[in-house]
Order: C-alpha cells, then sequence, then structure tokens
C-alpha cells in the first residue's frame, strides 16, 4: 500500500481484506504499507506490529513565499497571475507545477495564461494539464521533459501531489484546495466538495520543487493561515459516500462489518444512510446480505446507483426500447466530471447525452466527451447493447430516476422550487429550460439546506413514473373537519417517498 497517507476509503476497505485474509486463511502474507510523510511509529502501534523500515532520500531546499489573492480576486484568477509572474522571474527557475482542486480550476487557469502569455506559448513555455481522467500519453507527456527544451507550466490536481514524479520541476505553485468526497448525512448524497488542504499535503506539494534541485514554492494564501489548517486530511472513510464500501463488504461475504479490522470503522450514521440506499434499490437485503440483483450490479464495478441502472435497463428494454442503450450513455455522462463547460451551465441531462451522440456544442468539453463516449462503449459491450434498440434521449428522465429514486421531483411553484421524494427541497434557475416542467429526475445537486441547487437533471412523465415506480407509490385516504364547508371532509392522497 503506497502513499498510504492518503488514506483513500478504497486502501482502507483493501487492508481490512487483507487484514482478515492474514489472520484467518494466510498467516505467511506480508503487507507492506509505505509513506514519506507518515508517522510510522504511531500507524506500527495501530497496526500491531513493530516492523518499521526507514529509507532516507536526498532533499533539496525549498523556499516558500505567500502571495494571497488580491481583494475581491478569485483564486483561479490569482493562481494564472502567479504563474505569468512566476515565469518572467529570475527568483522561479525550471518547470512550473501548479496545484489546482478540480479539472475545471485547471481549465480556466489554462484559458487565463494561454490569454496572458500569448506568443511565447509553443515557442517558449508549454501548458499541460495532468489529472486522472487524461489519457495516459497525455500523462506521460506531462511527467517528462519536453523534448523540444520548453518549459513547462503543469496544471495539476492532487494527483501530482505524490503519486507520480513530474522531470525537471523546480518551483510549486499552490492553491492551498482539494477536493474531498464528503456525505451529506441530512440528505444522504454523497458530493464532492472543495476544502482547505491539510498542512501536511502543503508541506508535500511544496516538497514536489526539491525533488531535483533546490526549489521554491508560492503558497496562495497568508502565511497566517497555515496555522489554522487541520494538521492531515481525515480518512475518506470518515467523510465519504459509503454506498459502494458496503456493497463491497457484502460482496466479500462479511456478516457483520464492524468485526473487520478497521484501521478507522465507518462511522455509524454514514453506513446505516448507505445501506438503506441499497436496500432501497434491492441490492441488499434486510439482513444486509447481496441479493441476486446486487450480485449482478456488483460485478459491473460502477457506482451502486450506476450499476442499478445498467442492470435495470436490461429488465426494462422491452417495454422501454433504447433504454439499455441510453443507460450506458446515462452511466458514462453521470460517472465523471460534467460534459458541459461553464459556470452556467444548462440542467438538462440530455443535452449532455445529445453532445455523446454527435451534436456539436460550443459549452462541451471534448476531453470529457471522449473519456466519456469510451465509457458508454464499454457498458455497450458489457450488457450486449449492440443487439438492442438506439439511444432514445426521451428515456433519459425515466432511467435517471431509475439510478436516483429517492431524487424525483416534484415543482411546488413557478420560481424554481422543488421537492424530492426524500423530503427535502432544492431549487433551479426559473429560467432554465427545464424549470417549467411538473416532475424531474435529479442526478445532481450542490450545496445544503437552503442554498441547495439542481445541477444535472432531465424530465420526468408522470405515466412512466407511475409505470416504473408503482412499488414506491403508497395511496391513503385523509379525513379531516373542513372549516369552510363545516362538515367532515375526505380526500384520497397518492404519496411518493
Amino acid at each position: 500500500f503506497d502513499e498510504f497517507h492518503e488514506r483513500s476509503i478504497h486502501t482502507d476497505t483493501a487492508l481490512a481484506f487483507l487484514r482478515e485474509t492474514v489472520g484467518a486463511l494466510r498467516p505467511d502474507l506480508r503487507i507492506v504499507v509505505m509513506s514519506a510523510t507518515l508517522d510510522a511509529e504511531a500507524l506500527a502501534a495501530r497496526l500491531r506490529t513493530d516492523a518499521v523500515v526507514k529509507v532516507e532520500a536526498e532533499r533539496h531546499p525549498v523556499t516558500i513565499s505567500y502571495r494571497p489573492p488580491e481583494p475581491g480576486e478569485d483564486l483561479t484568477d490569482a493562481a494564472a497571475a502567479a504563474v505569468v509572474d512566476a515565469v518572467g522571474s529570475d527568483a522561479h527557475a525550471g518547470d512550473l507545477l501548479v496545484f489546482l482542486p478540480g479539472v475545471g480550476a485547471i481549465t480556466r487557469v489554462e484559458r487565463s495564461v494561454r490569454r496572458a502569455l500569448g506568443s511565447r506559448l509553443d515557442d517558449e513555455l508549454v501548458v499541460m494539464p495532468l489529472h486522472g481522467s487524461l489519457r495516459g500519453d497525455s500523462q506521460d507527456a506531462a511527467l517528462r521533459r519536453d523534448p523540444h527544451g520548453r518549459r513547462k507550466i503543469v496544471l495539476a490536481t492532487p494527483l501530482a501531489e505524490t503519486s507520480v514524479t513530474i522531470d525537471g520541476v523546480a518551483t510549486v505553485i499552490d492553491t492551498g484546495q482539494r477536493r474531498r468526497p464528503e456525505i451529506d448525512h441530512g440528505r444522504g448524497m454523497g458530493v464532492l466538495r472543495t476544502v482547505t488542504a491539510s498542512r501536511a499535503a502543503a508541506d508535500q506539494r511544496a516538497g514536489r520543487a526539491g525533488r531535483q534541485q533546490p526549489g521554491t514554492c508560492i503558497r496562495l494564501w497568508h502565511a497566517a493561515d497555515d496555522a489554522h489548517r487541520p494538521a492531515d486530511e481525515p480518512p475518506e472513510i470518515t467523510t465519504a459516500d459509503l454506498s459502494s464500501l458496503a456493497l463491497d463488504v457484502a460482496a466479500w461475504g462479511a456478516t457483520d462489518i464492524h468485526e473487520l479490522p478497521w484501521l478507522d470503522a465507518p462511522p455509524a450514521p454514514a453506513l446505516s444512510q448507505a445501506r438503506a440506499l441499497l436496500a432501497d434499490l434491492e441490492l441488499l437485503d434486510a439482513k444486509y446480505r447481496l441479493t441476486d440483483h446486487g450480485r449482478h450490479a456488483h460485478r459491473l464495478g460502477a457506482d451502486p446507483r450506476l450499476a442499478h441502472l445498467l442492470t435495470r435497463s436490461v429488465e426494462l428494454e422491452a417495454a422501454y426500447p433504447g433504454a439499455v442503450a441510453t443507460a450506458c450513455l446515462l452511466a458514462a455522462a453521470l460517472a465523471d466530471r460534467d460534459l458541459l463547460r461553464g459556470r452556467r451551465r444548462p440542467v438538462d441531462l440530455r443535452l449532455r447525452l445529445d453532445a455523446l451522440l454527435g451534436t456539436r456544442r460550443d459549452d462541451a468539453d471534448p476531453q470529457a466527451l471522449r473519456l466519456a463516449r469510451d465509457s458508454a462503449r464499454r457498458w455497450e459491450r458489457r450488457l450486449g447493447a449492440s443487439d438492442t434498440a438506439a439511444a432514445d434521449l426521451d428515456l433519459a428522465g425515466l432511467l435517471t430516476s431509475v439510478a436516483f429514486p429517492d431524487r424525483i421531483a416534484r415543482r411546488r411553484d413557478d420560481g424554481g422550487s422543488f421537492l424530492l421524494a426524500s423530503g427535502a427541497g432544492v431549487a433551479i434557475d426559473p429560467d432554465d429550460g427545464i424549470a417549467r416542467h411538473q416532475w424531474l429526475a435529479v442526478a445532481e445537486t450542490e450545496g445544503v439546506g437552503a442554498d441547495a441547487r439542481i445541477l444535472t437533471a432531465a424530465p420526468l412523465q408522470l405515466d412512466d413514473l407511475e409505470a416504473v415506480h408503482a412499488d414506491r407509490i403508497v395511496q391513503r385516504d385523509e379525513g379531516g373537519w373542513d372549516r369552510r364547508a363545516r362538515d367532515v371532509a375526505f380526500e384520497r392522497q397518492r404519496r411518493l417517498g
């Protein structure tokens, strides 16, 4: 387990499974946990071992300076300005590595840097993004020295913090932010939030400038803010959506999740919400064991909601021709970052599926589209979509509601307010094209409470809702005193959620 200090939920789960295997079946196996920034003795005590191996590596000095944004200046604008200043200064040598929280920030900074540097690019300088969704050859190009001798400006997500070595870097610009998966306990939804990076992460990033030679690091915050940053990143298992973990544990065959040798146990509230979701999707039974449907879905290796969608689409194909092909497109569109760019992106998922099918859009992200198309083709092969009808964009709402039944939304007023089946309220820009629809199937939201907004959704027809979700609709009679009529009144209600 390399770079263990990152404490991803997948690393923690795999370690728990392997430790159980060592204790029950394979005492001959040896587990190696590695990191350059771990408190080795403390971790060894938690793993109940005294075997610690330390390897000394050469480190060059790194000079750290602070350049906080100007009042009212956007952080991405500050990052772009810092890049332009650094390439024109003798104080900052070598290639530049800029740490940004996500792909959207990388795109905005790249656009600003290209405008500012103009003709110097391509001749003297080259800008290269680096993130996990790039193709392997594009990542490799960012990691190597430029073959034409140009100075590189690498715009990277925290992927470059520890997992890779970038040849030639001697200057680091750090925005001090990162994206972290979290669960919103009040809404039962997993979200990616931009958060303040820890001091350990900031030190790790600065160290990238001194791997091959003395370097410099520009931090885009005040020096006094260092003391207010968390010392370390919290383990993802303590903050993230646990639905995939709960499904993995069920597939592993553990009867009691708490008996597994976790380094940090999954929090009970988040685990309860995850299991409730999996049971609602019929992936787990009442005793948290895999159902037959859950077993088929787990084999797909996708997020549980998307795996449920893909599996159910096969069953829906007869009644809704094109369900499988459309579900493959939808799963690909929802699995990663938005396929559309811009700060005011339209909500309608059908526009994203249409772009995947080849319709040109000025706001489409070409890189994201290419990756999503590759993903959709893989799902089509797995599900045998070549033998089914072509995709039908009118099925987008129905299929989204299959993956997100708790996010079926009914319009409450003409001001863009909707009520989710889960009971939470969400809003949409009333000028958005799909705000006029009575029913929506919501795929993604942002914010909490009164600030919760719909990011992506598709219109849902009431007939389809009643047909596919008949088992979720409860009918009951309500009676009470009608003050105006001065009589007892009854009404028949149908409720979803």
